[in-house]
């Protein structure tokens, strides 16, 4: 499945009448055969590793603002799920006496949340998600630390 991403990075390569050889070398590859495999995979799929893209735009003359716009357009009904508000909430690790405890309403900012969800996780002494939307989870260890960030990104469940 072809994305806007790869479909306009190929077509800017074969514009400028580059080879994927040639282009591989441009992107810094020294191992041209996994340089080919890569670019071929990222031209057919949308996937590039993050490194990849950027050397490739400059190689190509593509500005970022036009790769921030189809890679946007690529993924735009997965950042309209993700992005959706949510009430935030909190989850225990553990199966036994698990489940979803909502934040007291009176607690608007960040921290605030942060803080109330490192008390409740040293209290209860379990590890505690703090879920603020679908996309961005903070895991709390029972000792009130932070354990994990989670921010999603596209093509990683």
């Amino acid at each position: 499945m072809s994305t806007h991403l790869g479909e306009h990075f190929k077509k800017r390569r074969l514009e400028k009448g580059l080879s994927l050889p040639q282009i591989a070398r441009m992107a810094g590859y020294t191992n041209i055969a996994k340089g080919i495999r890569r670019i071929e995979a990222f031209e057919q799929s949308g996937y590039v590793y993050p490194d990849l893209v950027t050397k490739l735009a400059t190689a190509l003359g593509i500005d970022a603002a036009t790769v921030q716009r189809l890679y946007y357009e690529d993924n735009r009904e997965w950042f309209a799920v993700m992005n959706k508000p949510v009430e935030p909430c909190m989850v225990r690790r553990m199966i036994l006496g698990g489940g979803v405890r909502r934040i007291p309403k009176e607690l608007t900012t960040v921290e605030e949340m942060e803080d109330y969800a490192a008390d409740f996780a040293k209290k209860c002494g379990m590890d505690v998600c703090l879920i603020f939307s679908p996309r961005i989870k903070i895991w709390f260890s029972k000792d009130g630390s932070v354990q994990e960030i989670i921010e999603a990104v596209p093509g990683e469940e």
